[in-house]
């Protein structure tokens, strides 16, 4: 009974993670258009393609276990997607539109890294080692991501601090 249970738990978390996968993707796509910085755009690129790729392994993890992707909309990355909307919308200039895009994305990765542990955990638990190794791997991946956007929000922040100081 346990372990059906379990079993449910990890179907419904692969629902969300695919859904969260799904919203990155868009989110990405819809950033790179809205950025300047052009190595941001690249990284928003990466970014919409490894959320692509991740949905893809979610929907074969939940084939796996007999069952077919949902509807399910998962509401912690909707929650980041809103979050990064309104952090644009209100950024009065350029650099700090981009540096938006840099946090809501930071965001979106730190959540699929803890909840990618979380869930790779859970698969371990549950015998699926193949999904559990992905799982880690996916989480590894998001935090080598996650650093390499910090590394383009010091490069952007840096430039529009030279660039205040010329003006001042």
């Amino acid at each position: 009974m346990a372990d059906d249970n379990f079993t449910k738990w990890h179907i419904a978390g692969l629902h969300a993670l695919r859904s969260a996968s799904e919203q990155g993707d868009a989110a990405g796509k819809a950033l790179a258009g809205m950025v300047s910085n052009p190595d941001l755009k690249a990284l928003l690129g990466e970014y919409s393609e490894t959320a692509g790729k991740q949905e893809t392994h979610f929907v074969g993890f939940l084939k796996e276990l007999g069952t077919e992707p949902n509807g399910f909309k998962d509401r912690i990355m909707e929650g980041v997607g809103n979050g990064t909307s309104e952090m644009v919308k209100a950024a009065p200039d350029q650099d700090l539109l981009d540096l938006s895009a840099v946090a809501g994305t930071q965001s979106g990765l730190d959540y699929y890294a803890g909840a990618f542990k979380g869930q790779g955990a859970l698969a371990k638990q549950l015998g699926y080692a193949d999904q559990a190794d992905s799982f880690m791997a996916m989480s590894k991946a998001c935090e080598a991501l996650r650093e390499r956007f910090t590394k383009v929000g010091d490069t952007i922040r840096a430039k529009a601090a030279g660039e205040a100081r010329k003006a001042a």
